[in-house]
């Protein structure tokens, strides 16, 4: 997404990125880059950046997610054991996880705040960043031609297993190593109505 806005709004664009090797001065930064790994919620820029604020959340559905997240574990060193029993205390631990983001940042989701499922960034990726930008420049008037133009240009990426990453493209659980369709819908059934329904999540497709 910051790629597809700077795309978009070009230098005035000033990302502050905690995890960046070179990080900008945060005074001078109007769009901040957090996965809030803490829990902070939205204190996690009060201390620097003053009102009022925007907030983007971006989420996926969680079993996309920690299916990815052990892969990228796994292929960066951080898992030393690959197996299914490691893949079961992973899943645990990491739904227990997105579910606190959610309640965090999207059942309790504060004012000025839109919340943009991948999904939609994969599905309608013109009409959401245009939901984006709008939030972003607090005018619903958005250059179209510099939206799609943004768009041909960025290569918008989904991680899908230990260095591949493909344009426009949508996790396919099937492929997962450790893919259980009967688990799976239990555990999005689980999580459907409370987590997965107000955060616009759509069911995963095998």
């Amino acid at each position: 997404m910051r790629e597809l806005l700077a795309g978009y709004f070009g230098a005035s664009l000033k990302v502050y990125d905690s995890y960046a090797a070179r990080p900008i001065q945060p005074s001078v930064a109007n769009y901040v880059k957090t996965h809030d790994f803490s829990f902070n919620g939205t204190t996690v820029l009060t201390d620097i950046f003053p009102e009022p604020r925007h907030y983007l959340v971006q989420v996926r559905h969680p079993l996309e997610s920690i299916a990815s997240l052990y892969e990228f574990a796994l292929h960066h060193g951080m898992i030393r054991i690959d197996s299914f029993l490691t893949w079961r205390l992973f899943l645990r631990l990491q739904l227990r996880r997105w579910r606190r983001f959610v309640d965090l940042w999207v059942r309790g989701r504060t004012k000025h705040a839109l919340v943009m499922p991948y999904s939609r960034l994969l599905d309608e990726p013109e009409q959401a960043l245009v939901e984006v930008i709008t939030l972003i420049s607090g005018s619903d008037e958005v250059c179209q031609k510099s939206v799609r133009s943004s768009l041909a240009k960025v290569e918008h990426l989904q991680y899908v297993g230990e260095t591949k990453s493909f344009r426009g493209t949508r996790r396919q659980l099937a492929e997962f190593r450790y893919f259980d369709a009967a688990l799976f819908r239990r555990i999005e059934e689980k999580h459907m109505r409370r987590y997965l329904l107000v955060a616009g999540i759509d069911r995963f497709e095998n």
